[in-house]
């Protein structure tokens, strides 16, 4: 983990320098650093400037999450990351974007920052981005160092055959014509992070991550109703079968029912009135070879 974030200091040609010197411990130093290089990332006037600041905000954001007592540190004044934590505060997962000027492409990074109660000590995964995603990504189970990037904005904890799984909506911006939102699996193989699984129930069967991409001029919801405990959704249609820059919601809602271990497809639903969720079926073999 140390030689990854030497060789982004060496690459991206940053001085240890340009790193505040502060104590191990001095969280409130490191939070307005943090506060302000992030805006840097944003919205700094040259693409170069911005993976300057990306560089020396990843890496204190990484010494920042390690130093003992992080885990109970709250984040909110450092705006351009997204902290999600589950209700079972096992961890807290990090995410960010570094948009190049021009829109035309969006870098993703993260941390998971991981309690083990067992060992009693901290620790922080880097979740480096999977550069090519145009193989059949919805089918991939990606560890931690393969992530299909995406910004987090809801996670919801489910459980399969005794097991934690924690499932996440995601915003990925794209390029200049299409954005993506995503519904994402994370959970834990051996104390590791691992994202993707089988868990998700289409008319087209099975999938580790579903995958919305639509036009960037347009927008798409993507939420969870906890009132119904639904993930609902726009129904995405296009006029052209090889662009999805003509993609965009249809006035048709979507959306996925989580019954008996898996998130099954539910279409045509009412968001506004009694909608019930249709029954799900009691012999599915298909499942159970997962």
């Amino acid at each position: 983990m140390k030689r990854f974030f030497l060789f982004l200091l060496l690459f991206s040609g940053i001085s240890l320098t340009g790193i505040p010197q502060t104590p191990a411990t001095d969280f409130a130093a490191h939070l307005d650093t943090l506060k302000k290089t992030g805006q840097e990332v944003l919205h700094g006037k040259t693409d170069s400037a911005r993976t300057q600041a990306n560089s020396i905000f990843t890496v204190l954001l990484m010494e920042t999450l390690s130093q003992k007592g992080a885990f109970d540190i709250s984040f909110d004044s450092v705006t351009n990351v997204s902290v999600l934590q589950p209700p079972d505060k096992s961890f807290r997962i990090f995410t960010w974007i570094q948009p190049k000027i021009d829109l035309s492409h969006y870098s993703y990074f993260g941390f998971i920052q991981k309690f083990d109660k067992v060992k009693k000590e901290l620790k922080v995964f880097p979740l480096e981005e999977m550069l090519n995603d145009t193989e059949n990504v919805t089918a991939k189970k990606l560890p931690a160092d393969k992530w299909y990037g995406a910004v987090y904005y809801t996670i919801l904890p489910v459980k399969k055959n005794n097991k934690n799984y924690y499932t996440l909506l995601g915003w990925k911006g794209n390029d200049q014509r299409t954005t993506k939102k995503l519904i994402d699996v994370l959970y834990f193989n051996e104390g590791k992070p691992m994202f993707g699984y089988p868990i998700f129930k289409g008319s087209k069967g099975y999938t580790s991550r579903v995958v919305f991409e639509y036009a960037t001029e347009v927008i798409m919801s993507l939420r969870y109703e906890e009132s119904k405990k639904l993930i609902v959704f726009d129904r995405i249609v296009s006029t052209s079968e090889t662009s999805a820059s003509s993609s965009g919601p249809s006035g048709i809602y979507d959306a996925f029912k989580f019954l008996d271990g898996r998130w099954l497809l539910q279409k045509d639903i009412d968001i506004r009135g009694n909608w019930e969720p249709k029954e799900t079926p009691k012999n599915d073999s298909e499942q159970e070879k997962k």
